[in-house]
């Protein structure tokens, strides 16, 4: 990576392992499009931000180079909002519900995204491969994250749906 600010990858468990086999991915940062060089645990980070994270021994790399792979709490939604979606499927409620908790929630995200290094890639993961239609949490934080008066200028934002590339 060339000197520039921390890049967050929003996707899922299984497309991180994806981009951390192949050693890089893209982002667009202003109007160039840069390469994400992942070929060194030291210059990226996998965390995941759903309530629970697959087994990994599904995932053998993520789980080779962060055998303890942390949850960022401050950016799952609540078991009671997520049962309510499963059991409804009202997507408006979810996002309304779940954007009044990333409200509720602002310093801690606020602190997070101070603490992030130049130069390194966050790679942000919960279940969901988006690329047919599927709703996710992580749609609605990358929008608020990438439109956020205060967090835009401060990281480079990049989805993944999850889909064959």
């Amino acid at each position: 990576m060339s000197e520039t600010k921390p890049i967050l990858i929003f996707t899922h468990f299984w497309d991180a392992e994806y981009i951390i086999s192949r050693q890089f991915c893209f982002a667009k940062q202003d109007s160039a499009v840069k390469m994400i060089y992942l070929n060194n645990p030291l210059n990226y980070t996998v965390n995941s931000i759903a309530l629970t994270h697959p087994n990994l021994d599904s995932l053998p790399l993520i789980q080779e180079q962060f055998p303890s792979l942390k949850t960022l709490n401050f950016f799952c939604p609540t078991y009671e909002i997520l049962k309510k979606y499963k059991e409804d499927k009202d997507w408006d409620y979810y996002t309304k519900k779940y954007k009044e908790l990333l409200v509720a929630r602002r310093d801690d995200i606020k602190d997070w995204v101070n603490s992030l290094e130049d130069n390194k890639a966050y790679i942000l993961c919960c279940w969901e491969n988006t690329s047919r239609g599927a709703n996710c949490h992580r749609v609605i934080l990358y929008n608020a994250i990438s439109h956020s008066k205060t967090l835009k200028d401060k990281v480079i934002c990049l989805y993944r749906d999850g889909g064959k590339v």
